[in-house]
């Protein structure tokens, strides 16, 4: 059995407006996800810092002269 279109090819694609409500639509889902990822990056900064503050405090696991290494992974740049 085979099923035809009364449309064109060209047809099957949605028409100006619509694509660019598509294009917003995968904007808006580009940017969301940007932002999940920089709040798990936010989230893990906070957690390290907790952490090293932690240590810091108690003098668990942190060698003398120890330099936190937070700066390298918190340079991000969206663009």
């Amino acid at each position: 059995m085979r099923f035809s279109s009364p449309y064109s090819h060209r047809e099957m694609y949605p028409p100006e407006p619509n694509s660019a409500l598509v294009h917003i639509r995968l904007l808006d889902r580009k940017l969301n996800m940007e932002k999940g990822f920089l709040d798990k990056v936010e989230d893990n900064v906070a957690i390290r810092t907790w952490s090293e503050a932690t240590q810091h405090e108690k003098g668990d696991n942190l060698v003398e002269g120890y330099v936190s290494e937070l700066w390298d992974f918190t340079c991000i740049s969206v663009t």
